[in-house]
């Protein structure tokens, strides 16, 4: 609390405590905030976990060499961003993302059906080679094409007009009608099957309870899609509170907070908790020494939850520090932290839970031998 300041969360027994004490961390508790009630309590059921300090790295690294080490322009979330979707320093696919080079080794290992899903807007997570491109839905499901055409058979001629194929036709209009078709049907399928969907748990009317809500509905119509896996991304922002910290995060925790509670609720009920893990993740943490607006400022490492009913929870794993302040081995000025657990270590075990082969997680995380020596394995994350 001294070095947090005037953004310290007080009083500290409201924190909701978690016990660390087979987690071989510095503290044998921890408090997570109180607006966590619902996460709290997956944690304290086994269902959850935290990552201490991790965050985007080209190999290990610390106080002396993070400069040399870095293959991003820290700090800053253009940069950061881009990289904790791709999980690929080394660019060796610059085109994918570790959401869709998971599909991809899904689809090409294990002959899986696979749908991504990208709620309100793109990502790059979920870009890959193979298998359809990700869909873009939002709050009322995915847009009907030519919602109000002018003539009553628009569709039939759009339909007609990209089905004919001449000798003379060129390479790059037959790829454009192909996907355009592909897109139509796609497009069809998916609205009619979310006509019928059926949800019964109360989702919070905000942006994250109706991102959950019609993931939700996307996964109950599995069967009639005919798909082995679904991977959605939810962007949600409004984190950079470089001012009022405390109200940003009490604002923004319960509303991520009653998403999962609802979310983790109707998936129970459906018996599909088992089947489903969510990663929270985030370009950076923030700084740990206040701001002069009562704020935080760009920072690094930072901790996350992971959660699922085949998760084995009630751990915080990485390595939380043992001193906040520069005295640290991985403490920077105004308490910027070094992160000392990576992306990888955390999506190759996910990958491999998924059904990706051991021998090829390293097409899903390109550079996760970087990290040989600290690498954790599917059963120390999943049941």
């Amino acid at each position: 609390s001294d070095m947090r300041g005037s953004i310290a969360i007080s009083p500290k027994t409201s924190l909701l405590e978690i016990d660390s004490s087979d987690s071989d961390q510095v503290c044998e508790s921890f408090g997570m905030h109180p607006k966590l009630s619902a996460a709290h309590q997956l944690y304290n059921d086994g269902d959850l976990v935290w990552f201490a300090n991790a965050g985007v790295l080209y190999r290990p690294v610390d106080k002396n060499n993070y400069k040399k080490g870095a293959k991003s322009a820290l700090f800053a979330h253009n940069s950061m961003q881009r990289e904790v979707q791709r999980i690929d320093p080394d660019k060796t696919d610059v085109e994918t993302g570790v959401l869709g080079r998971l599909s991809d080794a899904l689809i090409s290992q294990q002959k899986f059906s696979v749908e991504k899903y990208n709620i309100y807007k793109g990502s790059q997570s979920l870009d890959g080679h193979h298998g359809s491109q990700p869909f873009i839905v939002d709050a009322e499901g995915i847009p009907e094409i030519n919602r109000n055409p002018s003539i009553t058979n628009m569709k039939d001629i759009v339909k007609s007009m990209n089905q004919a194929t001449e000798s003379d036709s060129g390479v790059f209009a037959d790829l454009f009608a192909d996907l355009f078709l592909n897109s139509l049907h796609d497009n069809e399928l998916l609205t009619s099957a979310l006509s019928n969907a059926h949800i019964s748990t109360a989702f919070r009317d905000d942006s994250l309870g109706k991102a959950f809500e019609m993931v939700a509905k996307i996964i109950s119509t599995r069967e009639l899609r005919g798909v082995d896996r679904d991977i959605f991304f939810i962007p949600h922002s409004n984190w950079d509170a470089h001012n009022k910290v405390l109200w940003n995060l009490n604002t923004n925790l319960e509303s991520l907070d009653k998403a999962i509670g609802a979310f983790s609720k109707d998936m129970k009920a459906k018996s599909l908790w088992d089947s489903t893990t969510i990663i929270q993740s985030s370009e950076f943490g923030r700084s740990l020494e206040p701001n002069g607006g009562d704020g935080t400022d760009h920072a690094w490492g930072g901790n996350y939850m992971m959660m699922g009913g085949s998760v084995k929870g009630g751990k915080i794993h990485g390595k939380y520090p043992a001193t906040l302040t520069t005295d640290g081995p991985d403490i920077l000025e105004r308490g910027r932290i070094i992160p000392t657990m990576s992306w990888e270590e955390i999506m190759g075990p996910v990958a491999e839970w998924a059904g990706v082969s051991p021998d090829s997680i390293v097409d899903v995380c390109p550079n996760i031998k970087a990290f040989e020596s600290v690498r954790m394995s599917v059963t120390d994350l999943f049941e």
